[in-house]
């Protein structure tokens, strides 16, 4: 999902509501709604924008990266946007403006937005070449309409598993080494209780012999 500044009613000006169709933000504008958002929420962000423009023309993907977006202090943004950007007119087969190849657009150290151990390896491999030239590091499926495919060719497509069935199988596994694992995909999918985890457990690997998240490790409380 996108965002906009909202100018209805009492609201601050620069308030972040859920894009509509008429109004998707140009870059420069996602740019500004970012200095109020932590790292994580920046990159969903802007991963939302690259969702909402997906399909678009040339000349509509030309429009919205024409302005270089300022700079927003944090140099993983700064890449981030022009990553977006650059794979944006790539589908678009759109132009590409000159601030793209500016030097504050690449990161000197490797970037893992969404820093998960086991899941490093399908960043590094399956990162599109717009963002891995920029040192940032994702997986390939959170662009791809939500499908967890890092590898497709005519004779073979590698889908990789979504966060949640990976919660799931790391639920399932119960072993204390992937303990990590389960608190980094709870916050990523934004669960907070037993319950929640027990709904995804059962959803994504339905069996009738499931301990509770919370009885893995004895006792009645989670120990993620």
């Amino acid at each position: 999902m996108c965002l906009v500044r909202s100018t209805s009613g009492n609201r601050p000006a620069d308030s972040l509501q859920p894009v509509r169709s008429s109004s998707l933000l140009s870059l420069a504008d996602v740019a500004r709604d970012l200095r109020v958002l932590d790292a994580p929420d920046a990159y969903r962000a802007v991963i939302g924008w690259m969702d909402e423009i997906s399909g678009a023309g040339g000349t509509v993907v030309e429009t919205a990266i024409a302005e270089a977006p300022a700079l927003t202090g944090d140099e993983r943004l700064d890449a981030l946007l022009a990553a977006a950007a650059e794979h944006a007119a790539f589908h678009a087969d759109a132009d590409v403006p000159d601030w793209l190849s500016n030097s504050d657009r690449f990161l000197r150290s490797a970037w893992f937005p969404i820093d998960l151990p086991s899941l490093r390896v399908r960043g590094l491999v399956s990162s599109p070449a717009s963002f891995a030239r920029r040192g940032i590091f994702i997986d390939r499926s959170d662009l791809d309409d939500h499908k967890a495919v890092v590898f497709d060719h005519p004779n073979l497509v590698v889908a990789a598993p979504s966060p949640e069935h990976l919660l799931a199988m790391k639920l399932q596994a119960a072993r204390a080494t992937g303990a990590a694992d389960i608190r980094l995909l709870l916050g990523v999918l934004g669960i907070d209780s037993v319950g929640g985890a027990s709904d995804v457990l059962e959803s994504r690997l339905p069996r009738q012999d499931h301990e509770r998240p919370g009885e893995i490790c004895g006792g009645g409380h989670p120990r993620f």
